[in-house]
């Protein structure tokens, strides 16, 4: 679309109307992404003194590298600011369920993204806790979630 001018081309602002749920989500990851530790991080991932990567499959510390698979999940780690993050991504066709990492005591998974879920809940800012309890996370079909650690209060 390089200098053409054209209306293939032209930014339709009435669209931002139309697509305010896309532009609310887009905004929140663009600005999860800035300020996050773990993103800002100038040391690669899994380099010495880095964010730590565990990848993981529907089962913790079991991921699946073969063709047939269809999920994948890691967590990201930054013991230096205490940011743990878990993304799910589930390519299958049906919802998953997901084993969660265990989290330290006084601490809890919180919700921060779930393509599954429709507009406003897909992206909740604050994110929204899942019960202590929980072990297991549903992604629905086709879905990507991102968890947040942080304290129960």
């Amino acid at each position: 679309s390089y200098c053409i001018d054209s209306p293939i081309t032209w930014f339709d602002w009435d669209g931002l109307h139309k697509h305010s749920d896309i532009l609310r989500f887009t905004r929140g990851l663009i600005h999860f992404h800035q300020h996050s530790p773990i993103f800002c991080d100038p040391k690669f991932w899994s380099k010495p003194g880095g964010v730590d990567i565990t990848w993981n499959g529907v089962r913790l510390h079991e991921p699946q590298w073969d063709d047939s698979s269809h999920a994948l999940a890691f967590e990201l780690c930054d013991p230096h600011n205490r940011e743990h993050l878990h993304v799910i991504l589930n390519g299958y066709w049906e919802p998953l369920s997901f084993e969660l990492p265990a989290v330290e005591a006084g601490r809890v998974w919180r919700r921060f993204v779930d393509t599954s879920l429709a507009s406003p809940d897909d992206l909740c800012e604050p994110p929204r806790p899942l019960p202590a309890y929980q072990s297991h996370y549903l992604s629905g079909a086709r879905s990507s979630v991102v968890l947040v650690e942080s304290s129960q209060e």
